[in-house]
């Protein structure tokens, strides 16, 4: 449930920002992103965009068009955002999606305990060192 955007200088991976609960799932996550009304953007079409920082293999830099971002990076601010986590109207009912800010944190280091927490993601602040 994704669709893949090239842009320039970039390869952009688009998901539903809902998820629904995986039964039975033993080698992936309890929830996929998942949505009924997700459709890829149009190329006219004005988005907001929102990423996460991940680890990429070092094979994966020249199998796939990945844009090149490795490089010193400096990470000057991080807050910890709670979301009130929501169910998705005509959705399936454990379809569920980010709903308001219930707690924003200053936070001095990032931490897998966040993985844990639903609703919650870091927002991040990356200046090149």
């Amino acid at each position: 449930m994704a669709a893949l955007i090239a842009m320039p200088g970039w390869l952009t991976i688009a998901e539903p920002e809902a998820y629904r609960a995986v039964e039975s799932a033993l080698d992936s996550p309890a929830f996929e992103p998942w949505s009924e009304q997700f459709r890829p953007p149009s190329p006219t079409e004005m988005l907001r965009a929102e990423g996460w920082l991940g680890v990429v293999a070092d094979h994966e830099w020249d199998a796939f068009a990945i844009p090149d971002s490795r490089m010193d990076w400096r990470l000057q601010r991080i807050q910890l955002i709670e979301h009130q986590m929501v169910r998705v109207p005509g959705e399936p009912s454990d379809t569920r999606t980010f709903g308001r800010v219930v707690r924003a944190t200053h936070v001095d280091r990032l931490s897998r305990a966040a993985d844990g927490v639903a609703g919650a993601r870091f927002l991040v602040e990356l200046l090149p060192a």
